[in-house]
């Protein structure tokens, strides 16, 4: 490759790394969102949410989106190749994330409500229960499971031909490390369930599309993010 090709690809190649980065505060802020009482108070007088699921109602999954978004334009920058059917499958998987997070946090926010009140009808409560711990669940990680896979196919339409350098290998490895001590935590600390389904099977397509092409950026995120996090949480519900 001549020396502007490559200096072009290390510029795009830092992009993702950065994007990766914003990827990553974004899980940070959202944890603490959800398991910190800074967020525990109500946005309005008529308390119809709590300012914990605003947030992941309204500004977290547009984060997202957004950020998704920008890994795109990066990689046709990088290969120029648009695929329509990855793009359409984008659309999908934006439409069932922000249906998931709607049924689940409104539902989650009624839950924290309806056990305080025992003279709820039975089938009330199980109407939210169900939307809340099993039907929100799955259309959300359905969605994340889409999501992801479109990220690894962008990648795969317009790979990098040059490696990454070691400080934005190092800014991809440490931003997937974030990653997976944060399926660890939230795997090894309660019942494992649908979300265990969906990351292994994530898992499993991250590493096709790694020992396919071993020097993309996105493809060894998806491996050390997934992977390490998934391994740990086994050995740990084995003991």
């Amino acid at each position: 490759m001549q020396s502007n090709e490559i200096n072009r690809e290390a510029r795009y190649q830092r992009w993702i790394g950065l994007l990766l980065t914003a990827q990553t505060l974004i899980l940070i802020v959202a944890s603490l969102n959800r398991l910190t009482d800074f967020s525990s108070g109500h946005v309005a007088e008529s308390q119809f949410l709590r300012w914990r699921d605003f947030n992941h109602l309204m500004v977290f999954p547009p984060l997202t989106v957004l950020v998704a978004i920008g890994f795109r334009q990066v990689l046709l920058r990088v290969g120029g190749k648009q695929r329509g059917a990855v793009d359409l499958l984008f659309i999908i998987a934006v439409y069932f994330l922000g249906a998931g997070y709607g049924v689940h946090e409104l539902a989650n926010y009624l839950s924290s409500l309806a056990k305080s009140r025992e003279e709820l009808d039975p089938v009330f409560r199980e109407v939210i229960r169900y939307n809340d711990d099993d039907f929100s669940h799955w259309v959300f990680f359905a969605a994340f499971i889409a999501l992801n896979i479109v990220m690894l196919l962008w990648q795969a339409a317009n790979p990098f031909q040059t490696r990454l350098s070691l400080i934005d290998k190092t800014i991809c490895v440490v931003n997937a490390l974030v990653l997976s001590a944060a399926i660890f935590v939230n795997l090894s600390g309660g019942e494992l369930g649908f979300d265990l389904v969906a990351l292994l099977l994530l898992a499993l397509i991250a590493l096709f599309f790694w020992v396919k092409d071993r020097k993309q950026p996105l493809n060894i995120y998806y491996l050390v993010g997934l992977w390490p996090g998934l391994i740990a949480t086994a050995v740990v519900k084995m003991l």
